[in-house]
């Protein structure tokens, strides 16, 4: 369920407090306030139930908002945090206000290189804050990245000691460790929409060799991909079903004993 969080601008505040921009170019009836309302979505899921952000995480929200003027626009806040932002009185015109939670690489960057969702949001058209009145401005923000995760079977886990697999994309290498037991519990990354190369190494429980699968997955803006590694025991085989979204992109048989205490359906 998606929260509205609205945010009063400052009614008080002296022009000389403004320090933006704008400074001295005019007289206080000349400014109006904004009111800023963000509805926003913080994570990206299969199911298409939805969380929203929590009200502590809106400091560190980046705001451009851009004076639209008709021989060239001014930029008055340039990724200004919210927390930073002391006093939402601007001059009396038209406007246009973007609203983001991380740039592209500080999303990347974000929670030891694993990644976090990056948020956009910009108002529909341009408003107009007239001078002495409060303008309420509403911005919906929607996820502009991609999840990746992995998960496994316990069977697999019988099978396989010591996996790790990697995410990669250019010169970004992200290290998620053992693939999850259940979608919900998968370590994920997060990347752009482009296409992601993974690679997983794993040891033979009990031949001590070692295994390594590849492969792509093609991310989409604002949608969960999952790589899902299952294993199944066929007339004293054992196959390692490589699949994506549901959709089976390699089997491998692998000549190793599955470990009898655990199901391999």
């Amino acid at each position: 369920m998606k929260k509205f969080f609205v945010f009063a601008a400052a009614a008080a505040a002296l022009v000389s407090c403004n320090k933006n921009v704008f400074q001295g170019t005019g007289s206080e009836e000349l400014y109006g306030s904004i009111s800023l309302g963000v509805n926003a979505e913080s994570e990206m899921l299969v199911t298409k139930a939805s969380t929203s952000i929590r009200g502590e995480q809106l400091a560190s929200y980046n705001n451009t908002l851009t004076k639209i003027e008709a021989e060239e626009n001014t930029v008055v806040w340039d990724h200004r945090e919210y927390s930073s932002i002391t006093d939402w009185k601007v001059p009396a015109g038209t406007y246009s206000l973007e609203v983001e939670n991380y740039t592209i690489e500080e999303a990347g960057a974000a929670n030891e290189g694993k990644g976090a969702v990056r948020v956009l949001g910009a108002t529909t058209e341009n408003f107009t804050v007239e001078a002495g009145k409060t303008t309420d401005v509403a911005v919906e923000c929607t996820p502009q990245n991609s999840r990746l995760s992995f998960a496994a079977d316990k069977a697999f886990n019988s099978v396989f000691s010591s996996a790790n697999v990697t995410a990669t994309y250019d010169t970004r290498t992200v290290e998620l460790g053992t693939p999850a037991q259940t979608q919900e519990a998968s370590t994920s990354a997060y990347f752009e929409p482009v296409t992601v190369k993974w690679t997983l190494t794993a040891t033979t429980a009990l031949g001590s060799k070692q295994k390594t699968f590849n492969g792509t997955v093609a991310l989409q803006k604002a949608k969960w991909s999952q790589v899902n590694f299952t294993t199944s025991n066929t007339d004293g085989a054992i196959n390692i079903t490589v699949s994506v979204d549901g959709e089976i992109t390699e089997v491998v048989s692998v000549n190793e004993t599955i470990d009898p205490t655990q199901s391999a359906e």
